[in-house]
């Protein structure tokens, strides 16, 4: 017999290589019913290998078959996680024999199973979202007429087209009729802006689950479906009625969500004019709201809405596609929600402020409300409504501007914004100047260079040709705020960032934090806030914190007293 000189003598080998969803050690929750344990075989030797079997203790014979020198296969086959008890070690052989009827086998490489405890599911605490001022949809039986955007919607009702639904049905005139109106949704978005859509779509990212929407604002009242698990209640209100009103709407929404969640804390998530309403509703019901986050609330009012009950004018440039400026100045004069955003008598004589003028000077809050009352708005009686809602004191002691003795157990973090450049009203200045006009009948033979003289006081005009009139203007000076709210009314302090000649005061309840918003000057703005991610960080944080075993505040506050 000859034999080849060249070739390799026969030399079987086998490898086996177990794993547990492909990876080497598997650490799995206990609530897993099963897993995929995968067998890789090779023929690591140079002759055939036939008739492999994997001996494996769970699965039990696994048939491999005949694999060609250098061949690999994959085998798949699934455990019950019932066979696996904690920590577990597994090891499986591999058996066959080569074409000369010799047997060869080899363990598996080790593989490992690891039962760890599921990480617990943090349930959320519900957390209830009040709009601003103006930041809820208003609709009546014939539609929606807040905000109803349009390129007419600016116009009086009389040069409107046919159809539209007119502005002044808003009207809470006494002498007029009401048209009864009701809250359907808070303003998530308008014109494609976002106003309170993305602050809502973060909450829900978070796993935040919402009520129905059409259940809360439902046309006969609060539907309240005790057995739901909603972790988010969003709270459109009638913002033309006093806050105070509202917080007793929001009562139900609170005892609803008591119903749902026995066991939970309730929290609040307000802007603007929500931070009041807010504010009442804790003050009338302590300890049924754990924490209070509030974004740009004029806690003690802001001037700016002195300016519009003297002008109208709100939104600043996109406000035509919503109201004109003069449909806007008659509704609000019968707002009391709107009444209630006036500086208050604790802005000016414990902050320090003097929001008012007028051509006798710098005004004192008394003469100041007598002014609005008496002499711009004597029907409306803006001043009064303010006074009765900024002063008031709960039964149990809580006052509605001080909280420097609070005792409603809630905890409260203010977010504020503070733009580079003034742009918020600061104080308002009113000013009546007779005018002399000349009539149009007697404008026929008078030279347009002697009419306008005329207007203007210089010159005269034949007797009984000139009409005097008093013409009203308001003067704004701009101060520190978010463009809408200054920064003393959204901190509810006196200190050297506000201008002022009296003692230092801090109205802040004693558990009460605040975080200045950071960013340009747009994501520092009265509604930007609620668009600015970090703000959005933030608030997330406080209402689901990461550790809830550590109780401190989330990094970057500061202690508000």
């Amino acid at each position: 017999m000859c034999l080849d000189q060249g070739a390799a003598p026969p030399s079987p080998g086998v490898e086996l290589v177990g794993r547990i969803e492909d990876v080497e050690s598997y650490a799995f929750d206990p609530a897993e019913q099963e897993l995929t344990r995968t067998f890789y075989v090779r023929n690591t030797g140079n002759v055939d290998l036939f008739d492999l079997v994997i001996q494996d203790a769970l699965s039990g014979p696994i048939a491999v078959g005949n694999l060609a020198a250098g061949e690999q296969t994959t085998v798949t086959v699934s455990i019950p996680t019932s066979e696996l008890d904690g920590s577990k070690t597994l090891v499986s052989t591999i058996q066959g024999m080569d074409a000369g009827g010799n047997g060869i086998g080899v363990a598996s490489t080790l593989t490992r199973a690891v039962k760890v405890a599921p990480e617990p599911t943090r349930q959320h605490e519900p957390v209830i979202v009040i709009p601003g001022m103006a930041g809820s949809v208003l609709t009546a039986s014939d539609g929606e007429y807040w905000p109803d955007p349009g390129l007419t919607a600016w116009l009086p009702c009389a040069l409107r087209p046919p159809g539209s639904r007119c502005k002044e049905r808003l009207t809470l005139d006494p002498a007029l009729p009401e048209h009864p109106m009701r809250a359907t949704d808070a303003l998530r978005s308008v014109l494609g802006l976002g106003i309170y859509g993305p602050l809502i779509d973060a909450l829900e990212a978070k796993r935040f689950d919402p009520y129905p929407i059409e259940k809360i604002a439902a046309p006969d009242g609060l539907v309240c479906d005790e057995k739901a698990k909603s972790t988010l209640f969003v709270f459109p209100y009638d913002w033309r009625r006093s806050n105070a009103a509202n917080a007793e709407r929001l009562h139900e929404l609170v005892t609803c969500i008591r119903k749902m969640h026995p066991d939970r804390r309730i929290n609040v998530l307000a802007h603007s004019m929500g931070g009041l309403l807010a504010r009442r509703y804790v003050a009338d019901h302590p300890g049924r709201i754990a924490k209070v986050v509030t974004i740009g609330s004029p806690f003690l009012g802001a001037p700016k809405v002195l300016n519009t009950l003297g002008t109208g004018q709100f939104l600043g440039w996109i406000q035509p596609a919503f109201i004109g400026s003069r449909t806007l100045r008659a509704l609000i004069e019968f707002f009391p929600g709107a009444h209630e955003l006036m500086p208050s008598r604790a802005y000016f004589e414990r902050l320090g402020a003097r929001p008012f003028a007028d051509a006798s000077g710098v005004l004192d809050y008394e003469a100041y409300r007598t002014a609005h009352d008496s002499r711009l708005h004597p029907r409306g009686r803006p001043g009064a409504n303010a006074e009765a809602f900024h002063d008031y004191e709960a039964e149990a002691g809580d006052r509605q501007d001080d909280w420097s003795d609070d005792r409603t157990f809630a905890e409260y973090y203010h977010v504020y914004g503070e733009q580079s450049r003034h742009k918020t009203i600061e104080r308002v200045t009113v000013t009546d100047r007779p005018r002399k006009y000349v009539s149009i009948g007697t404008l026929f033979g008078f030279s347009k260079a002697a009419a306008s003289a005329v207007s203007s006081g210089i010159g005269a005009a034949p007797p009984g040709g000139v009409v005097v009139k008093v013409v009203r203007s308001y003067d704004a000076e701009k101060g520190p705020g978010d463009g809408t709210v200054p920064t003393r009314s959204a901190t509810r302090k006196y200190d050297e960032k506000s201008a002022g000649d009296t003692t230092p005061e801090n109205l802040n309840a004693p558990q009460a934090w605040l975080w200045e918003a950071p960013g340009r000057n747009a994501e520092r703005d009265h509604n930007g806030m609620l668009k600015n991610l970090e703000v959005q960080k933030f608030v997330l944080q406080v209402l689901h914190p990461d550790h809830p075993e550590d109780p401190a505040p989330p990094a970057g506050v500061e202690a508000a007293r």
